[in-house]
């Protein structure tokens, strides 16, 4: 199933989780879009299919929540025989978006082909994300510039500013590497072609206010809302960024009402 994220005058809010426990809280709150992934394996690290089934499952029913995947680095898929989850999880799983990361891709021999391939072997109701790591020059991902030209000529959806290291002195965060202005300059011919526009990579509740100042479509978050180390959701974190987010967005005022107000864990 795909709900199309259309662009909008506000962004919406994307909370990272790695299991069904997490995913069930993040729900109970007015979080938009839940994106399943495994830290432990990456920044864009796959969970296991278990975790993806039971998850999407247990979420498909929800229409106020999108479902995204992180489905891993572009470069450990063998292009001659992609084999993704979701494509053998479809007929249960209410996916709307993956999204890959492009670490080591321009080692690889025609990398621009494998990428066409493996974007064109998603499944057709299931949109893809490409992921342009900020930190590109410290995990040889391609130039955001060439990410950009290849998402729209694959028919990518969106793209995602991400970062690749986490937890690292020198990385940092997105903005570390990226202002907004650079960001929009980057994303030009993405919006003119109608992709949607998401930022994370490492954000904290303080980087909101610059956040908003690219004009995402989406922002996104993990660690924010976690304790030490990415490992385990924090719900009272995860609290204080929807009622932040409300102060600071056009769009806060639908949270202001629920983010302390979530459904009965029955």
């Amino acid at each position: 199933m795909n709900r199309s994220l259309a662009q909008t005058d506000s962004p919406q809010l994307l909370i990272s989780v790695n299991s069904l426990a997490e995913a069930l809280i993040v729900a109970e709150y007015p979080v938009p879009i839940i994106d399943i992934k495994e830290p432990d394996h990456g920044s864009l690290g796959r969970a296991s299919n278990e975790t993806i089934a039971e998850i999407c499952m247990a979420l498909q029913a929800d229409p106020r929540c999108r479902l995204s995947i992180a489905l891993g680095e572009m470069a450990d898929v063998d292009g001659s025989n992609v084999q993704l989850p979701v494509n053998s999880l479809r007929d249960v799983c209410a996916v709307d978006y993956v999204k890959f990361g492009l670490a080591g891709m321009p080692g690889l021999k025609n990398w621009r082909h494998r990428f066409l391939e493996v974007i064109q072997s998603v499944s057709r109701n299931v949109s893809a994300v490409a992921v342009i790591y900020a930190d590109h020059q410290l995990c040889n991902s391609p130039i955001p510039e060439d990410i950009v030209r290849l998402a729209v000529q694959s028919g990518c959806t969106g793209v995602l500013f991400d970062t690749c290291f986490k937890n690292r002195p020198e990385s940092g965060s997105l903005f570390d590497w990226l202002d907004p202005h650079e960001i929009n300059r980057i994303v030009t011919p993405a919006r003119a072609a109608g992709l949607f526009v998401a930022v994370a990579g490492s954000l904290g509740i303080g980087d909101i206010t610059t956040a908003l100042k690219c004009a995402p479509d989406v922002i996104g978050f993990r660690g924010a809302v976690c304790h030490e180390q990415r490992r385990h959701l924090d719900e009272d974190r995860l609290i204080e960024l929807l009622s932040e987010f409300a102060s600071q967005s056009a769009s806060g005022s639908r949270f202001r009402n629920l983010c302390q107000a979530p459904r009965s864990r029955d």
